[in-house]
This record gives structure tokens, C-alpha cells and sequence, in this order.
């Protein structure tokens, strides 16, 4: 009984892991126009204000802010933190929250609606590689399904995109937004 649970599991993980595989090569396709995507040279000057002033002014060491501009940073940076410099290995819930409140609180702001579609991509994108690396890590994972490249997106573009949404909302909302820290995040 306990082989078939096994094979059980692990044809469950493999079906998983191929649909997150696709679901990653889609959004790959759909994504390819901001693979060397830069902060605008317009909005450059508004974000090395928002990641070393505003940041340090408004970012606490160790826990969430109490304005909505630098919360929004400091979720990106955490997300973008776990893939580049962990591989996502920690992934969890909690970053799965993080991409779905970014959306949500994205798109309260009329000024980013263009950005909408991408950012959604991008975030679904995220949310995939985490995934794929916690399947990865599960002791059943099949060796030879396993594929580096869909363990994390390392790198800076796709992350780029969404800090370059955060200057476009602090462009029109240059004072703190109060945001209220919810029990529910731990990171």
C-alpha cells in the first residue's frame, strides 16, 4: 500500500511540475518585449530617490512599513531577494500573498493601468517559479524533470518593471499613503 501512495505522489508531483512548466513558457512568450526592460530614463530620478531615501525613511530593518509607497518596494525586493539570492528555496505562502497583494494594490492606482496586463504576467511568472522550486525540494521530486531555469527568476528586468510602477504611483501620490501592517505577513 505505501508504494502506491508513492507512485501516487509522485505521478501527482510530475503533472504539477509539467503545468507549471507551461504556464512559465507561456508567460515567457507573451513576456519577451521586457526581457531587457530598464527603468525609464523619466522615472530613473524618482526611483534612486524611492530606493535610498524613501527607502531609509519609511523601510523598518526587520518588519513591514507603515506607508503604502515603501511596502510596495519592500515586497517587490523581498520577492525579488528570495529568487536571486536563495533560489526560491524558502518559498512559501507567504511570498505567494506577497505577488497576489502587489496585483491587488496595484491596481487600486488609475496611473498604472497600463501596466496592469504585464505586472499580472509578471506575478503569475513569480508565483510559477516558486512553484517549481518547492516541488523541486520535495524528496519525490523525478531527477529528470528537474530544470534550473524554472527554479527563480534571477534576473533584474521583470523586478525593474514593477519598481518602475511604484515611481509612476509615487509621481502623483509624493506623500506617505499610511498602510496598515496585516497580521498575516511574517516576512
Amino acid at each position: 500500500m505505501a508504494w502506491f501512495s508513492f507512485r501516487k505522489k509522485k505521478s501527482e508531483i510530475e503533472l504539477e511540475t509539467q503545468k507549471v512548466v507551461q504556464v512559465l513558457n507561456q508567460i515567457d512568450a507573451a513576456l519577451v518585449p521586457l526581457s531587457n526592460f530598464q527603468i525609464e530614463r523619466s522615472h530613473k530620478e524618482t526611483f534612486r530617490y524611492l530606493w535610498y531615501d524613501f527607502w531609509e525613511a519609511h523601510v523598518p530593518a526587520s518588519s513591514q512599513s507603515a506607508v503604502l509607497q515603501a511596502e510596495l518596494l519592500r515586497r517587490i525586493e523581498k520577492l525579488q531577494h528570495e529568487a536571486q539570492a536563495n533560489g526560491n528555496i524558502n518559498w512559501d505562502e507567504g511570498f505567494e500573498y506577497f505577488c497576489d497583494w502587489l496585483l491587488s494594490e496595484f491596481a487600486k492606482f488609475d496611473e498604472v493601468v497600463t501596466y496592469m496586463e504585464n505586472a499580472r504576467l509578471i506575478l503569475t511568472k513569480l508565483k510559477n517559479h516558486g512553484t517549481y522550486a518547492k516541488l523541486t525540494w520535495a524528496d519525490d521530486f523525478p531527477e529528470p524533470l528537474f530544470e534550473p531555469q524554472y527554479i527563480a527568476y534571477c534576473e533584474n528586468a521583470l523586478y525593474d518593471y514593477l519598481y518602475e510602477m511604484v515611481c509612476v504611483i509615487y509621481e502623483t501620490h509624493t506623500e506617505p499613503i499610511a498602510f496598515e501592517a496585516e497580521d498575516c505577513v511574517y516576512r
